[in-house]
């Protein structure tokens, strides 16, 4: 836990100052007007402000297909452990849940020798990243797919096991109860479609750093 919150306090910092798209930032907000998008359309009262509603939907939907393209190619690096992205997350100060959990990642690796860091992406239903961190079992030992659960940890991870969420906010013990509780919700507002039902079972992919 104590690397866990170090790790996430970090990367908070690093790129709290410039970070577009967390809960209460813009890139997030766009993100809700892309999902929205319908209902802005439908209640535009002129052509014109329809068409830079369209305009606007257009961008974040090209945002997205670009995250999409460099999804496990940022988190994995040439090496395997992201670093080849790092300094320019860091020289930005800019970052989604993927930058975050990166540099949560790198930092558990770095600072705390022996304690394990696992990114984990998903992409549909839901559209996120987070880190385990502590895990001594169950999860790829390089890089792989997993089937992630909802409503329990998708295997034993071990006792000392957490879930590092920087970009959401969120630490918690990575157990019954706990998991399905507070994973569940972030899967929730994440989600591509909203409203869509979350399964029981999200195919995952998986980078361990250390």
């Amino acid at each position: 836990m104590m690397a866990a919150e170090a790790a996430t306090e970090w990367a908070n910092s690093a790129l709290r100052g410039r970070a577009t798209n967390r809960a209460e930032d813009i890139a997030h907000g766009a993100q809700q007007v892309l999902k929205n998008s319908s209902l802005v359309l439908a209640n535009a009262t002129t052509k014109a402000e329809a068409s830079q509603q369209q305009l606007l939907f257009q961008q974040a939907s090209d945002i997205a297909q670009a995250d999409h393209e460099r999804w496990l190619d940022g988190a994995r690096g040439p090496n395997g452990d992201g670093t080849h992205c790092t300094a320019d997350i860091l020289k930005a100060h800019i970052g989604n849940c993927m930058e975050h959990t990166i540099l949560v990642c790198e930092y558990v690796r770095d600072k705390y020798p022996g304690v394990t860091a696992h990114f984990i992406g998903v992409r549909d239903p839901s559209n996120h990243a987070f880190a385990i961190i502590g895990a001594d079992a169950g999860l790829p030992t390089g890089t792989g797919a997993f089937a992630l659960t909802t409503d329990d940890p998708p295997v034993a991870l071990g006792a000392f096991a957490v879930v590092a969420d920087a970009w959401w906010h969120e630490i918690f013990p990575a157990r019954s109860g706990v998991w399905s509780q507070k994973l569940g919700h972030i899967l929730r507002q994440t989600l591509v479609v909203p409203g869509t039902p979350l399964p029981t079972t999200i195919n995952a992919d998986c980078v361990r750093y250390a």
